[in-house]
């Protein structure tokens, strides 16, 4: 998050309150030293940019699952994402924007190889592929 402050000084239509997710891949994408750790944003970065579905705002959680099931070449690690990926395929309900915490609880309770700690979107992402 070393970049994040030069994120809402460099990027005059990025809004308070919701992340540009366009805004701050731009960013992220600049800043080579932005290591793995918080959200590897490097990674996350081509999803969003081979996908021009992908609206800014707070992330359209109908795309994502689509965007991480083409994109492979991650590797393997913490979380279970088949299980999430089926809880967001279950709610019909589930919306655009903010993820519904209703829902993702459930994700964790069937997962007991979970454990806690930053995400790592390289895994993520081979998950989704391998749904």
């Amino acid at each position: 998050m070393r970049a994040e402050p030069e994120i809402y000084e460099r990027n005059s239509r990025f809004t308070s309150g919701i992340r540009d997710l366009r805004a701050e891949f731009e960013i992220y994408e600049r800043n080579s030293r932005f290591t793995s750790g918080t959200p590897d944003l490097r990674a996350e970065f081509e999803i969003y940019e081979r996908n021009p579905r992908f609206t800014s705002g707070t992330r359209d959680l109908r795309a994502e699952p689509g965007i991480y099931e083409r994109n492979s070449g991650f590797t393997s690690g913490i979380r279970d994402l088949r299980a999430e990926f089926e809880i967001y395929e279950r709610n019909s309900g589930f919306t655009s924007g903010i993820r519904d915490l209703r829902a993702e609880p459930g994700i964790y309770e069937r997962n007991s190889g979970f454990t806690s700690g930053i995400r790592d979107l390289r895994a993520e992402l081979q998950v989704y592929e391998q749904t």
